[in-house]
């Protein structure tokens, strides 16, 4: 096709009503699309399947792409991807997607030489009936362990209510580079809830969970920082606009009696600090009490 490459083969059943096959895509020169945002310098891999029997309908489409040349954003190796579909569109339809992405090389400049070396997707869902939606399992991780994220939920497409359940985990290894000269160590967990009803009331309730973190430079930074930081946010849509459905009122001159307040700090989480390094002088350990709320939208 002009200046498009390719190599196909597929079968078809008429009776069965069913296509199966594969492509190769050899070449794609930037003749054909000027203004197409990458290259593809080696041959595209890809096989595909789809069945009718009666309102069930079964497809999958699989891809294998050696490498992605994006000016703007890096080159992209040993791309695989998969797309699989099944089930009565009017009753129940399963679908399922996974990502794995090989060595990315980032065009922009970082503040630290952080190579991503793996990428995984993988998302499994269900439509019931055209109106339940259904979040079986969502999972990403970046370089396996330094970035995981899972995530689970359901909703409804008529009410437009939706809540989902989401845990981030970031894990610095002893050997991750330093960040804009600093040495970062350490594990976080962010556990949350997002909740939406009726499209426009939004809650965001979690925890932000710090396990050993550490931020060092030269003579100055944070050694062991553990704890937990609760949050709780809840918004309202407003001419497509997002605010706070409650302001913070508070007098910046009250004064607090912290004997009144020592008993209920025992059971709120808390924050210690093992050490905190300033020039020659060494702090710690020290333990505090700390909350999130916030009142502004930029």
């Amino acid at each position: 096709f002009g200046d498009w490459k390719l190599t196909t083969g597929s079968q078809i059943a008429v009776l069965t009503k069913e296509i199966s096959g594969s492509t190769e895509i050899t070449e794609v020169k930037a003749s054909l699309v000027p203004r197409l945002p990458a290259k593809f310098p080696q041959p595209m891999k890809f096989t595909h399947q789809a069945k009718l029997d009666g309102p069930q309908i079964k497809a999958s489409l699989k891809g294998e792409i050696p490498e992605i040349d994006a000016a703007a954003i890096g080159v992209l190796r040993d791309t695989h991807f998969g797309f699989d579909l099944f089930g009565d569109p009017k009753k129940d339809l399963s679908l399922s997607m996974h990502l794995d992405q090989g060595l990315v090389q980032l065009n922009a400049k970082l503040p630290a030489d952080i190579p991503i070396a793996s990428m995984k997707m993988y998302l499994s869902a269900k439509v019931h009936q055209q109106t339940l939606l259904s979040l079986d399992t969502f999972q990403f991780s970046l370089n396996q362990d330094l970035v995981k994220v899972t995530a689970d939920g359901s909703g409804n497409l008529n009410t437009k209510d939706l809540q989902i359940q989401m845990n981030s985990k970031i894990l610095f290894p002893k050997n991750f580079p330093e960040v804009m000269g600093q040495k970062l160590s350490g594990e976080i967990n962010v556990p949350l809830t997002i909740a939406v009803r009726r499209g426009k009331d939004l809650s965001v309730d979690g925890t932000l969970d710090l396990k050993e973190v550490g931020a060092m430079k030269a003579d100055m930074g944070i050694e062991s920082l553990s704890g937990s930081i609760p949050f709780s946010e809840h918004f309202v849509q407003d001419l497509r606009k997002i605010r706070f459905s409650e302001l913070i009122t508070q007098n910046a001159f009250e004064r607090v009696n912290f004997e009144r307040l020592r008993p209920l700090l025992q059971s709120t989480d808390q924050i210690s600090i093992q050490k905190i390094h300033w020039q020659e002088k060494v702090y710690g350990p020290l333990i505090g009490f700390v909350s999130i709320r916030q009142n502004m939208l930029l």
